[in-house]
């Protein structure tokens, strides 16, 4: 029997089923396999820190899987594998008075999940009666939410005023902007400014307007200009009507 033989068998022999806590001190792996390492808190022995061990996550394959590794100073729950207190990896991470959770139970019920990274992004899912839906915001609150109750999907900005609304329910899509609000395709663009009350709308190309009865009114004034020629027609009557008509 060789000597790793005998070393490997009086390991197993003093091997024990246990978990402890330990704190993260170290995240930078040499080899970049996405390790820690962790400083064990109720070791009595000189072995106070475990070398670059795993990190177990709810799924994980070739290139896929859900990736989200503790920082330095979390606390972690550390097991061995068959009990071997050579063998250790990280079964999860535990919050405590100093690190505490997001968010709490209201009343006792359990209705929201969420993610949040350290900068405050942060992934909501509610599964209350009142507010049911998701919302993702980001650390500058830029945010996204679903509500399935009033069947809307509403995007916005708080720090800016704007938003865009699609309501499901009602068949609408509302666009608000505080300044301007720009649709531009190519050299096509409509802008509607907020600040002069005014909508502009530019192309390179033509502009058609088509319809049943195409009506245009104006509080003052109504002006038409072409730089070119400009044409008036009509397959039926034409009237012109004033108070005074000016001709040239």
């Amino acid at each position: 029997m060789s000597i790793y033989e005998m070393l490997s068998q009086e390991l197993k022999e003093q091997s024990f089923c246990a978990i402890t806590i330990g704190v993260v001190v170290d995240i930078k792996d040499p080899d970049k396999k996405n390790r820690v390492k962790v400083r064990l808190l109720n070791r009595t022995d000189s072995v106070q820190e475990t070398d670059f061990i795993r990190v177990m996550t709810p799924a994980a394959g070739k290139e896929f899987g859900f990736f989200d590794m503790p920082e330095v100073g979390d606390e972690v729950l550390v097991g061995f594998v068959d009990g071997d207190f050579t063998a250790p990896y990280v079964l999860g991470c535990l919050w405590n008075t100093k690190n505490p959770a997001p968010a709490k139970l209201e009343e006792g019920k359990n209705e929201l999940r969420m993610l949040k990274s350290k900068t405050a992004h942060r992934l909501e899912f509610n599964d209350g009666e009142e507010t049911p839906g998701l919302t993702l915001t980001t650390a500058k609150e830029s945010r996204l939410v679903i509500d399935d109750k009033a069947q809307t999907i509403t995007l916005s900005d708080p720090k800016t005023e704007n938003s865009l609304k699609i309501d499901i329910g009602g068949g609408k899509i509302v666009l608000e902007a505080k300044t301007s609000l720009v649709l531009q395709c190519g050299g096509a663009s409509i802008e509607l400014n907020g600040s002069s009350n005014e909508i502009t709308v530019k192309t390179s190309g033509n502009i058609k307007i088509d319809g049943q009865q195409v009506d245009i009114a104006g509080k003052t004034a109504v002006n038409a200009k072409a730089s070119g020629q400009l044409n008036l027609e009509a397959s039926g009557p034409a009237n012109l009507k004033g108070a005074i008509v000016k001709v040239n």
